[in-house]
């Protein structure tokens, strides 16, 4: 976004694609999309350039009129095609009389196949071949534990137990055994003995039949032979599932590392087609209690320490058709002070289920998770999320609602403040809020004019002159704020949902979390932020930026309240004490960018988890008057807040808690790495 002063005198633009993150698309065209914004009566953009090397390709403009005529905007959507290997695009406004004006700057790479569908079998083994297959493996362990896997064996199912029990006894690294749990009868009869006996020759191997409910519904897990089993650890498999070759190892390699107060460990996960072709990875952040409380995202690429673990939860109560991921949310109940760590490898290829979908959850779902916040002593309404295997949850403060203080940061760009404080008074049902516009130096007659009409319907307007510094005039504002609680908002922002503040400073209220971030949308309803992953590009970029709002089970963390490491500032709401506490933006190093990034790591370090939720929706019109990065000035400032990121946080950087090592840097959608990607990271080379 920009307001250059060149050949063409635009007010704005935005480049919405390619992102301002180096990426790879595959072997179709390029698409160099956006707009910009010019007065009626200003020189109109001929055309739009993008060069390529020495190649220059043109395209043209589509105007319409906004703002009641005032102003014209530009749409410009140029395809092109070019070859593989990661490119410059320096994308440029056209005048008449062939004079330019740069727009911006964008690396792409392109590559022979089309890599947004990571989970396509061609690619998908690949990449298993070319990459996975490359990735290091642990040294032998000293005293490593013991691992036992409890295989759940329905009717129907015997054709799959060899493979799963062939892929338990063959692991090393770690003693292993195998309880088969019989369901449905298999090894009942004089077949069944047979089938025993074979097994009788491995004291590894036990089988125990399933439990009847006492209320005649479907048999249970034999918690107690599991409590009284003679391992360290239980894992929990389907009859058709296979372990990855070397998941003992390195669950083994994990628990060791991962100290005495071990109780949960869980790696990657994907899926054998009916071919027996792995298929669709699950990559995992690291420990994510929100996600857990959203949707079972662990799965059953999971160990849990049976002293840690089993010994400590009424494991009586797992049970329906959820009982794993109660088992999860009980063994990990914050009260417990458990550890848990993750694995980032694919250990677990689950079985083919023909006809089965994880599209949607039911009431027992909903049931279970309800009994879970009311064992944590939380008041909360749950529901189940239409579309997706997730659930919501409404947190239910005690008390009056807490003021909140909007700090809204301007400098006479009055179109776009109207409309975010004009929908924020006509559309917010939240009881008790005050709006604080800081005016940075603003002398355009018209915004004065609408600072005394916003004046007269409550609003504070406060002066703050000099050089813009986004990070001095949000602490500014933080000083002049009369609420417990601080909403933090660009001024290009637009209210879809009246309960979006309801929603945010539930989820601010709650003792564990620091700041908090809402579901921003670009003016077409595509995502323009569900979450910052740090370490992408430069330093960090908006999750899923430019893909549909639309519940998808693959863009899934789009539409579930989750922890991430860092929230964007354009709407970021923060208990004002929290605020104090790390000392507020860093006004000294980071003047401009990514002053939100850091103040989400120091809160992180400060003991709270970062939230977003996907239940505050706004747009956000992404219109700065602070110009691009343009001039010498700007670029070297820039590059030193860069640096000073790198440096300060380089151990977030390279591995995001809330991201997976496995997956790349160069786009936001959350595809898979490759050795190519890898090797250019390795080297240094920048993104952009």
């Amino acid at each position: 976004m920009g307001n250059p002063n060149e050949f063409l005198a635009l007010k704005e633009f935005c480049i919405l694609e390619p992102s301002p993150v180096a990426f790879a698309r595959h072997s179709g065209p390029v698409i160099v999309r956006g707009w910009m914004r010019v007065g009626v009566d200003d020189e109109a953009p001929a055309g739009i350039v993008v060069k390529l090397g020495k190649r220059s390709i043109r395209g043209g403009v589509d105007r319409v009129l906004a703002d009641g005529g005032k102003v014209a905007v530009y749409h410009f959507d140029l395809r092109f095609s070019t070859g593989p290997g990661l490119k410059r695009l320096s994308i440029f406004a056209e005048a008449a009389d062939g004079n330019t004006t740069l727009l911006g700057t964008r690396m792409f790479r392109q590559t022979d196949r089309h890599v947004d569908e990571p989970t396509d079998s061609d690619a998908y083994g690949e990449w298993i071949s070319g990459f996975e297959s490359t990735l290091p493996l642990p040294g032998p362990q000293d005293h490593p534990v013991s691992l036992g896997w409890v295989i759940w064996l329905e009717k129907g199912d015997g054709s799959g137990l060899g493979d799963t029990l062939v892929s338990v006894m063959k692991q090393q690294g770690a003693p292993v055994a195998a309880m088969i749990v019989d369901a449905g009868g298999y090894f009942s009869g004089w077949t069944g003995r047979m089938r025993l006996k074979a097994l009788a020759g491995d004291a590894r191997v036990q089988v125990v039949a399933a439990p009847k409910a006492k209320d005649g519904g479907p048999s249970r897990m034999p918690w107690q032979r599991i409590r009284e089993w003679n391992v360290d650890w239980v894992g929990f498999l389907m009859a058709g599932d296979r372990l990855g070759e070397q998941a003992a190892m390195l669950y083994a390699d994990a628990i060791g590392g991962a100290g005495a107060d071990a109780a949960l460990v869980y790696a990657d996960e994907d899926a054998l087609d009916a071919k027996g072709q792995r298929r669709a990875p699950a990559m995992k952040p690291g420990w994510n209690p929100d996600l857990l409380l959203s949707t079972p995202y662990i799965g059953r690429a999971c160990m849990v320490s049976r002293k840690r673990g089993l010994d400590r939860v009424d494991l009586e109560s797992c049970s329906g058709s959820h009982w794993l991921w109660d088992l999860q949310l009980r063994v990990t109940d914050p009260a417990l002070q458990p550890g848990v760590c993750r694995v980032p490898r694919i250990l677990l290829h689950k079985r083919f289920e023909e006809g089965k979908t994880e599209a949607v959850l039911g009431e027992d779902a909903r049931s279970m998770l309800d009994a879970c916040l009311k064992r944590r002593g939380i008041r909360a309404e749950v529901s189940v999320q239409d579309g997706l295997p997730a659930c919501r949850t409404r947190y239910l403060p005690e008390g009056e609602a807490p003021m909140v203080s909007l700090i809204i940061p301007t400098r006479d760009c009055v179109d776009v403040l109207r409309v975010c404080v004009d929908s924020i008074l006509a559309k917010t049902t939240y009881p008790n809020y005050e709006i604080i516009v800081l005016d940075n130096d603003s002398c355009r007659e018209e915004t004065l004019r609408y600072f005394e009409e916003i004046r007269a319907k409550g609003c504070r307007v406060e002066r703050f002159p000099g050089k813009f510094n986004y990070s001095a005039i949000n602490n500014f504002g933080v000083g002049k704020a009369r609420g417990a609680i601080i909403g933090l908002l660009n001024s290009d922002l637009e209210v879809i949902e009246g309960d979006w503040l309801t929603e945010m400073v539930s989820q601010a209220q709650r003792p564990e979390i620091g700041a908090v971030g809402a579901r921003l949308l670009y003016p077409d309803d595509r995502l323009q932020h569900a979450g910052v992953i740090v370490g992408v590009g430069h330093v960090a970029a908006h999750a899923w930026r430019l893909c549909a709002d639309e519940p998808d089970v693959s863009r899934m963390r789009a539409h579930v309240v989750q922890n991430y490491s860092a929230v964007t500032a354009a709407c970021l709401v923060v208990r004002k004490a929290i605020f104090e506490q790390v000392g507020g933006f860093n006004a000294v190093d980071l003047a401009i960018t990514y002053n939100d990034v850091d103040i989400c790591i120091r809160i992180c370090e400060a003991g709270y988890r970062n939230l977003y939720t996907p239940f505050a929706r706004l747009y956000h019109h992404e219109s700065a008057s602070r110009g691009p990065e343009d001039t010498p000035e700007k670029r070297e400032r820039y590059e030193r807040e860069v640096n000073y990121m790198r440096k300060k946080w380089s151990a977030w950087l390279k591995d995001d808690p809330a991201y997976h090592p496995l997956l790349t840097r160069f786009r936001e959608d959350f595809a898979l790495t490759n050795a190519e990607e890898q090797e250019i990271q390795r080297r240094g080379v920048p993104l952009f």
